[in-house]
């Protein structure tokens, strides 16, 4: 804690033009676990991505905690829209059927065994015939 303390005390006193990147190296890996904890599959790219709308959308945010919220935020929202993202693909990706295996196709062994009992059990002049009577 006293390490994230520290890190907040950077943010605070850096100068501008070393702001974000200070708010970068006290807060990103808080930003990977937030995204983690809200089940992004890529946690590491949705802190990333944050910070980068961050920094393009507003660098003039000084105030920590008005930051911080703001990232926060930014992580939920993405976090939440890649889960969309995914929701939608799967369920317009159609499923692949899967093909039957010949012993899924075709009878199966008891029923083999059986036809091959009954033509056993025929003479040999029958089995020749066919389906004739004979």
């Amino acid at each position: 804690m006293a390490n994230l303390d520290a890190g907040l005390e950077a943010v605070r006193s850096a100068p501008d033009a070393n702001y974000l990147e200070d708010l970068f190296r006290a807060r990103y890996l808080e930003m990977v676990r937030l995204a983690g904890l809200l089940g992004a599959d890529d946690p590491e790219d949705i802190a990333q991505e944050a910070f980068t709308r961050m920094m393009n959308k507003n660098p003039e945010l000084r105030d920590t905690q008005a930051a911080l919220a703001y990232l926060r935020a930014i992580v939920v929202n993405l976090t939440r829209n890649r889960h969309r993202h995914l929701r939608v693909v799967r369920l317009r990706t159609p499923t692949i059927a899967q093909e039957e295996s010949r012993e899924a196709a075709g009878p199966g062994w008891e029923e083999h065994r059986d036809v091959i009992t009954a033509l056993a059990g025929l003479g040999l002049r029958r089995r020749r015939s066919g389906s004739r009577a004979g």
